[in-house]
Formats: C-alpha cells, structure tokens, sequence
C-alpha cells in the first residue's frame, strides 16, 4: 500500500495478509500498529551492522501517516477498507482484481447502495459513508473518488449547483465516462451490474449515454465570443481530468463558412493557432486526445 508522511514522503506500507493498520475512511490517516513497515530508500537505519526498515510508528514520528489519495490506482486494485476493524489484510483475499473506482468531476453527489443497503459515496446532504464491505471515499480537490468491491449497486445522483459534470467508471469490465450539465437539485439514478461501470443515464429530462475512455477538459476558454471574430487560442490548454496537459489533442470547431478547423496542442497541452470566426448561437467545441474520449462543450456566440 502506497501512503504518505507528514513531510510529504512517499513510501510503501508492508504488513501481514492476516493484520495491518485500520485506517480512517475520511482522512485516510493509519492508525498506529507494530506489524507495519516502511519501504523506502531513504529511510533505512543500521542496526548491529543490518539494514533494518522502520516501523509505522517510527517512519510517522513527525505527523499523521496517510494513504496516497492523489491516484486510486496507487491501491494495485486492493479495496481498502473503509471503517476501523480487524485491517486492510481481511479484505484482500479474492478481491484483488475486482475494484471498481468512480470519480465525480463536478458539482455532485454520488453515492453506492449494495444488496445489504450500504452506502458508499456523498449523500444528498453532503455526508461522505463507507459503509460497504471494502469500500471508500475521498476528496482530491474538487474531484470525489468512490471505491467499492465486486457486486450490484444502485447509484444515487444529486446535483449540488450548476455546471459541466464528468463521472468516471474506472472497472474491470471497462472505462467509461458520462458527461452532462448538472442543476442543483436535479436527481437520477442507475443500476449498475457486477464490476461494471454506470450506465447511461436520464437527468434532467435527458438522455446522457457512457462513452468509451476518459474525457479531456479546456482550461483558459475565452468568457466571450462574438460572431464572425476570430480568437487566439495560445492560451487554452487541454488536460485530463486531474489537470495533467495532454500533448497532441485536437480541438475542431465549425466555422462560418462551414468548414471544420482543427487545431492541435504542442507538446505541453497548449493549443497553437486560433479560433475561427464561427455564427450566433450556440456553437460545439469537439476535443480529442489518443486513449481519451471525444469531449464536446458547448458556447455562446453572441452577435456583437
């Protein structure tokens, strides 16, 4: 298990199949225990002329040790669990291979209900549970990551404000990713099949359909557009979903004569080139990337 200390350090967690450290389900913080060592290079100790690794507690001298919750993936697909008990060793066993991660990139809440009526996720209030076998929630920015091992749940969706929503189905059965426009208020709801990721959907009278792969995001659009002008784009850059810039995506858009202009990004994630002069109305930006899935936003162009 990948964890973090107070300093910032990165380092590997080690500990018994049959035991481990409980963890907070919030904080991510471990818990202190005897049976846990540290792996890393730089804190390796000599005792009676051996190279020995520190315990938990003597790696985490300084502060709170705490999982890596900056990648899901930093887990190797073990479902951590999510409430203090007998540790992260009893949850290992048969489910290596079957975790399921779902991130919100937006304003709303998700949550998972499974056969027994546990919930994992943000509920409607705002509450973050985990209350399922193996599962957990957390927060990376503005972004909310649900794990949950294998099974059927029924997924939960509330919109807490207004704005462009991704949710991300990172399973073994696939990467999907749905995309919409949230209201605060606005409700829907899915089944999802063993494994699987989250269907398509009906929110707010709509048809929203999964698409195949991850979506891809503007940074630094211009706060207006006016009909026929064209704009620089030197100051747009394309990221994933975390922020990353990603090299060689392709922006097009429709211009006034009709034709499709396609501009590309070097290879820091900015684009080069400029925004054609498009018609009034509401207008398609089409953004795409290898390995990612196509993203379509849409704008305003004003007459004047």
């Amino acid at each position: 298990m990948i964890v973090r200390s107070a300093s910032g350090e990165r380092a590997v967690a080690l500990f018994p199949r049959d035991g481990g450290p409980t963890i907070n389900p919030t904080t991510g913080v471990l818990g202190s225990n005897s049976d846990t060592w540290i792996l890393t290079p730089s804190s390796f100790h000599a005792i009676a002329g051996l190279a020995v690794l520190p315990s938990l507690s003597e790696w985490g001298v300084s502060g709170p040790v705490t999982i890596e919750r900056s990648d899901p993936r930093v887990y190797a697909g073990y479902p951590i669990p999510a409430r203090f008990g007998p540790g992260v060793g009893t949850c290992l066993d048969g489910a290596t291979s079957r975790t399921s991660t779902y991130t919100v990139h937006s304003p709303l809440n998700l949550h998972l209900t499974d056969a027994a009526g546990k919930r994992t996720g943000v509920l409607p209030s705002g509450q973050p549970v985990a209350e399922g076998d193996g599962g957990i929630v957390f927060r990376n920015g503005e972004s909310v990551t649900v794990i949950t091992g294998p099974g059927r749940f029924a997924a939960s969706m509330i919109g807490t404000g207004k704005g462009a929503v991704t949710i991300e189905s990172d399973t073994p059965a696939g990467t999907q990713s749905l995309r919409f426009n949230a209201r605060k208020g606005k409700k829907a709801t899915a089944v999802i099949a063993d494994s699987s990721p989250i269907p398509g959907i009906r929110y707010d009278r709509k048809r929203v359909r999964p698409a195949a792969g991850v979506g891809l995001k503007l940074v630094g659009l211009p706060k207006r557009w006016v009909q026929y002008i064209s704009q620089p784009a030197g100051d747009v850059l394309v990221t994933d979903l975390d922020g990353n810039p990603v090299p060689a995506a392709r922006v097009s858009v429709r211009a006034v004569t009709g034709e499709e202009v396609v501009i590309a990004t070097d290879d820091t994630g900015v684009l080069q080139g400029a925004f054609p002069g498009m018609r009034a109305g509401r207008r398609t930006i089409t953004v795409r990337g290898d390995g990612f899935a196509p993203t379509r936003i849409t704008i305003l162009v004003r007459r004047r």
